[in-house]
């Protein structure tokens, strides 16, 4: 209680407001967006951000720098503009540029790993990482990039029982983007990773493969072709029901 009688909880629950507040503003205007992106977003041309920890402990050096410059190259080519994302000297950065990534790859250097929880340290240290996929998500929200491209997710370790479930799929939930993936790590233990996105209310799609359309009978190919023109409640179940078939999952 203050002198005056007033209890404290309420004014140290404002101030927890007003902190939070000013934080987050202030860790938003010290992300650096490249002109490039800027424009692009600006434009409305298409935007896909990267992660930069496969550059920091995916992949050896040069494979790191080269694989990191082939993936630009080819979202370049399919007329979107890269966004690889990662700390530089303690700056979060939206769109590295080719020194960026160098500096990020080179084996002499010690990049840390960042995520959420690492932000503050690392803006503090002034320290150069690759981020997670959990750090690009909210990076890459704050500079207005809706699509993110990467490898394998983050998820629920084995064995579950140890609770060790990745930062990732805590942030999908949180994070208004769109991550565009190939699924969990292989390593991990899918089926609990997927029932814990479904209780963070993740949505979760994929894409139909042409391995899994070689496995429909001509029959099966016929239906699906004839119940595309119809737009009826039974005719979606239908579809449904036919790619979700046991012998199409295996």
């Amino acid at each position: 209680m203050f002198s005056n009688g007033i209890s404290s909880k309420p004014c140290f629950q404002h101030a927890q407001s007003w902190i939070r507040r000013f934080s987050g503003q202030a860790f938003r205007e010290t992300v650096k967006v490249s002109d490039e992106v800027r424009q692009a977003i600006s434009e409305n041309i298409p935007v896909v951000a990267l992660e930069s920890t496969i550059i920091t402990h995916g992949l050896p050096y040069p494979e790191n720098i080269e694989m990191a410059k082939e993936v630009e190259r080819l979202i370049r080519l399919n007329g979107a503009i890269p966004a690889s994302i990662g700390f530089v000297k303690g700056l979060p950065t939206v769109g590295l540029n080719e020194s960026d990534i160098e500096l990020l790859g080179l084996p002499d250097i010690y990049n840390v790993k960042i995520t959420r929880r690492d932000f503050a340290n690392v803006l503090t240290r002034k320290l150069t990482g690759g981020t997670t996929i959990a750090g690009t998500m909210i990076l890459a929200n704050m500079a207005g990039v809706d699509v993110f491209a990467t490898g394998g997710l983050g998820g629920v370790s084995r064995p579950w029982t140890l609770a060790d479930v990745s930062a990732d799929l805590d942030e999908l939930s949180k994070t208004p983007i769109a991550v565009v993936c190939s699924g969990p790590k292989s390593i991990l233990d899918i089926k609990r990773t997927m029932e814990y996105l479904e209780t963070k209310g993740v949505p979760v799609s994929t894409y139909i493969d042409e391995d899994m359309k070689n496995r429909l009978d001509s029959g099966s190919k016929a239906q699906l072709e004839a119940l595309k023109v119809l737009s009826t409640p039974e005719s979606y179940n239908e579809i449904n029901r036919i790619w979700d078939r046991d012998d199409l999952q295996r």
